[in-house]
């Protein structure tokens, strides 16, 4: 019994010591690591509720070992048995070993802990909690109220062709209400790319509050469309992809999920003010579809921008109901299957606190694994590195490495010289930054932002420069 029990300890082991190499249980195993064992299991817990099996394996261990939870030896196994079931490599041979040392009373126990466990837990429960309540009403339940939009410059080469067209651009709404993080998701051609980015950089809304605080806004999708005055839809023609791409997405391949699921919802914008070479209003059949529907079924063959799709669709009431559970669930698998996008939209949100509960920490984890590939990512971890109150967070020369690491001319003109700005003054620098940030107030009046905040920095940081100055 003694050489069993050191075995199934081995292997837990192992398994903790190995979470540090997991980028979506780093932030559980660190508070594990620092002997924070409430807030780990805080953490494997809520993974768990999104069919995390790591997480599930690793509550296991605690129950194993009395960690914040009374030992148990059934709730152990239950978990273990979980994890393995939800495809967990190592779970299923720990959990055969333990259930064969229990006694027959306690089997009847883990029998029955692990039947909970399951009807909570299991892939497809977790999924139909995840499920997004579908709404064809509106193309989004719009929170976000729009001050001002520019429109695009249409370009010269595809005017003279007649060539219409769209480009999804995906952004930030800043604090401020301007534009941040400009990233094209998909355009029907790249040369609507450049003056899509451009016309939503001129772009301002009235910013979300939080408790009378402006809090950031992450992305926010608006579809961008180039149409000629005397252009029509050849409703045949449309039909004829949808059923070729939707025969495709049938078949079960996630990618092809994700495309029908994102053709339906740009086509259905696309032609909604368009009409037939007749004149007549466009009338296209299989636009009846929710894309949602679609990018779920994706989502559960393990498509990380599916996932990523739903999680912001559930946080603005795209096509569905707004839901903060459901919306941190999606992005939560996204990011676990790499999304640095959707890393980034859970650091946002946990360090605004306008959707999911305000957690710092877990903002701030989010925000550096984006920023390991993520360029707007880079520079928010940059600004929040230089700046943060707690000195345990703060390192400057990190702010300076991750700032370095993105080139100058970035499209995100205004967030750069803000950024190289604050870390220039953190640095010592006020000179640098009083150049900087000079360039951030030129940027601000170019876009037509509201410019007061940029200001109050620039005078700031010139009053540190004269006082340098004279000293």
């Amino acid at each position: 019994m003694r050489i069993m029990k050191l075995q199934v300890f081995s292997v837990i082991a192992w398994a903790m010591m190995s979470l540090s190499t997991h980028a979506d249980m780093r932030l559980g195993a660190k508070y594990y690591k620092n002997g924070e064992m409430d807030k780990a299991y805080k953490e494997f817990k809520l993974a768990s509720a999104y069919g995390d099996a790591n997480a599930q394996y690793n509550l296991a261990a605690m129950y194993y070992r009395g960690q914040h939870v009374e030992k148990s030896l059934t709730q152990s196994y239950a978990w273990f048995a979980l994890a393995a079931s939800n495809g967990n490599p190592d779970a299923g041979n720990v959990a055969t070993k333990l259930y064969g040392q229990l006694s027959d009373e306690l089997k009847l126990q883990a029998d029955a802990d692990k039947q909970k466990l399951l009807s909570e837990y299991s892939q497809n429960n977790v999924l139909d909690a995840l499920s997004p309540e579908l709404s064809m009403g509106s193309v989004v339940n719009e929170s976000y109220k729009v001050v001002r939009r520019v429109a695009p410059e249409y370009p010269r080469s595809l005017l003279r062709r007649g060539v219409s067209g769209w480009a999804d651009v995906i952004f930030t709404i800043a604090e401020d209400g301007s534009t941040r993080d400009h990233t094209i998701l998909y355009s029907s051609n790249k040369r609507f790319d450049t003056p899509a980015i451009q016309a939503v950089r001129g772009w301002l809304y009235e910013p979300r509050t939080i408790q009378g605080e402006a809090v950031a806004t992450p992305g926010v999708r608006n579809r961008i469309v180039f149409q000629l005055k005397d252009s029509y839809v050849k409703e045949s023609g449309v039909e004829r992809m949808l059923a070729n791409q939707r025969a495709e997405a049938e078949s079960g391949d996630a990618a092809q999920q994700f495309t029908y699921g994102y053709t339906l919802g740009a086509t259905r914008s696309f032609t909604v003010q368009m009409k037939n070479r007749d004149g007549d209003e466009v009338q296209i059949k299989g636009l009846d579809e929710n894309a949602n529907a679609w990018y779920e079924r994706a989502a559960e063959n393990n498509h990380p921008a599916a996932a990523y799709f739903l999680g912001l669709n559930t946080l603005q009431g795209r096509f569905c109901e707004k839901d903060s559970f459901k919306s941190a669930g999606w992005l939560y698998r996204a990011a676990m299957l790499g999304s640095a996008e959707a890393k980034y939209a859970l650091a946002i949100e946990y360090l605004g606190g306008a959707s999911f509960t305000k957690d710092e920490t877990k903002g701030a984890f989010w925000l550096a694994d984006a920023a390991e590939t993520l360029v707007p990512a880079k520079l928010r971890y940059a600004k929040y590195l230089a700046t943060a109150e707690d000195p345990a967070r703060r390192d400057v020369a990190l702010a300076r490495s991750y700032l370095d690491e993105v080139d100058s001319d970035y499209v995100d003109e205004l967030t750069y010289y803000e950024v190289a700005a604050t870390v220039s003054a953190a640095e010592g620098k006020q000179k640098e930054a009083l150049k900087w940030q000079k360039k951030a107030v030129a940027e601000a009046k170019y876009l037509d932002v509201p410019i007061e905040y940029y200001q109050d920095i620039l005078q700031r940081y010139a009053q540190k420069a004269y006082s340098s100055q004279s000293t």
